[in-house]
């Protein structure tokens, strides 16, 4: 089954917090994000994170949000390419760095 836009916007947008991943993500990292998402959505907070392909172009994703019915203040997806992770939603403007792993905000 491909790993695609058509594929992974309904699944978001049916879910309070999901890990989406194109399968590059090991296994124990892959627990550590279901837990911190389980955490947040326990605590009322809607998270997504997408774990696409290794070096996939990030921008080609940014559309995903829309897609996936998402809201900028209510809903935080962050992508991650296991290169470089990019983040919107939460209320965050653009251009914002958050976190240890220096997450830029940047659609």
């Amino acid at each position: 089954m491909p790993f695609d836009l058509e594929r992974v916007a309904p699944r978001l947008a049916s879910q309070s917090s999901q890990l989406e991943d194109a399968g590059d993500l090991p296994p124990t990292d892959a627990a550590r994000v279901r837990s911190t998402l389980e955490q947040l959505a326990a605590s009322g907070r809607r998270a997504h994170v997408v774990a696409l392909p290794r070096g996939a172009p990030l921008a080609a994703w940014h559309s995903l949000f829309g897609r996936a019915g998402l809201d900028d203040r209510r809903d935080l997806l962050l992508l991650w390419n296991g290169q470089r992770m990019e983040a919107r939603g939460w209320g965050l403007p653009p251009g914002r760095i958050i976190g240890e792993q220096r997450i830029a905000t940047t659609w």
